[in-house]
């Protein structure tokens, strides 16, 4: 199924996920966006995947599309993701944008996502996962591991990064990106593949929340061997 489909079989599972959980509020949906229109797009970019996107992700105006067509409702979508990486992607203080930053200085063009599609909302105060798990992740996880796949083939990257630790590995991860005893690591902290002729080279790491530069600066030293 290409991307475009399994987009709005993202509307659709929100849709249904509304009511299924009514007692918990679920982020809007997700959806990746090919944003850079310059020469430096037609180049293979880095792919970085994160974990699940933070808070509601703009769920009040995405409720506000509900009666709409599905076409609107997905331009609203990709709406959402554009405009949040126009505001702070190249200004945000966050050890996460920090790091795009650094990819950047590797291949100009970065395409972000998440291993989740759908979120969670968590009110200030509540203690339990800022990410989906579960039921929240159970329900959603054989989409999201098509889309994953969708979007590499869509995008066609020159090298995918993910910043998701143990995040979602046995759901989403190791399905999608190979089971644990491919990858090659000399410790914990940072795992890879090399390029395959079906697969781009791909490292794995912690997320980059906290970490010393010295840790990131070794993840974008092997980002840049791999690509290379």
């Amino acid at each position: 199924m290409s991307l475009a489909a399994l987009q709005t079989e993202w509307i659709r599972l929100h849709d249904e996920l509304s009511k299924a959980f009514p007692s918990d509020a679920l982020a809007a949906p997700f959806l990746s966006v090919q944003t850079d229109a310059s020469v430096d797009a037609l180049k293979r970019p880095i792919l970085l995947v994160g974990k699940a996107t933070h808070k509601g992700w703009r769920l009040d105006k995405f409720l506000q599309t509900k009666d709409k067509p599905v076409t609107a409702r997905i331009a609203e979508r990709k709406e959402a993701t554009s405009d949040f990486l126009s505001k702070h992607a190249g200004t945000d203080r966050s050890f996460f944008w920090k790091f795009y930053r650094d990819l950047k200085t590797i291949r100009s063009f970065v395409i972000w996502t998440n291993l989740a599609k759908i979120g969670v909302y968590r009110p200030e105060g509540d203690n339990r996962s800022k990410n989906p798990e579960g039921d929240f992740l159970t329900c959603q996880k054989e989409l999201a591991k098509e889309t994953l796949h969708a979007e590499m083939e869509e995008y066609k990257p020159a090298l995918v990064v993910l910043v998701t630790s143990t995040y979602a590995a046995e759901e989403i991860a190791h399905p999608v990106f190979g089971a644990k005893n491919i990858w090659k690591t000399p410790d914990d902290s940072i795992w890879w593949q090399r390029r395959t002729q079906t697969q781009p080279p791909i490292l794995w790491v912690d997320h980059p929340g906290f970490k010393p530069k010295k840790e990131r600066d070794r993840w974008i030293k092997k980002a840049q061997e791999l690509i290379s």
